[in-house]
């Protein structure tokens, strides 16, 4: 788990600022597992959950203590998305010190660009990666989608 204390990214917008506050414990999400279906059904309990697959780029979204927003990738390096969906993600109000993980469709033949947002690993400060999926899912649909932003 990584556990470093700030960093400093550039934003679309060229100038620079904390991304994450000392108090935020950055933490990649958990890359998928592969399985075998003798392994599968070690953990089958009936409840199932499946998310619409998405070919974009993983992507970060994360505040700032101040409630600013950076994208950043897995390998926490800056995502260059448009200025326009930046300030989509700002109107959102998420709080402070927050990271949502989903995936950033760049613009390409006949479609436009957005990002899908499918977990909440940080809220307001508190790590939810975690709690249960279902209680999570219940944060990420306090989210209202936008033009570009989909909750899914």
């Amino acid at each position: 788990m990584s556990r470093r204390k700030g960093y400093d990214r550039q934003t679309n917008k060229g100038r620079t600022l904390q991304v994450i506050a000392t108090s935020l414990k950055w933490r990649a999400p958990d890359k998928p597992v592969r399985l075998n279906p003798d392994q599968l059904a070690k953990f089958d309990n009936g409840i199932y959950l499946a998310q619409k697959k998405m070919d974009g780029y993983r992507v970060e979204i994360i505040t700032d203590s101040a409630g600013h927003v950076s994208t950043i990738s897995r390998a926490q390096k800056h995502i260059p998305v448009s200025q326009h969906i930046l300030d989509e993600i700002q109107e959102l109000g998420l709080p402070p010190l927050s990271q949502l993980d989903g995936e950033w469709m760049k613009r390409r033949a006949g479609n436009i660009e957005k990002i899908s947002l499918f977990d909440v690993l940080n809220w307001d400060n508190k790590w939810v990666g975690s709690i249960k999926c279902e209680d999570r899912i219940k944060i990420l649909d306090k989210i209202t989608a936008t033009e570009h932003i989909e909750i899914l």
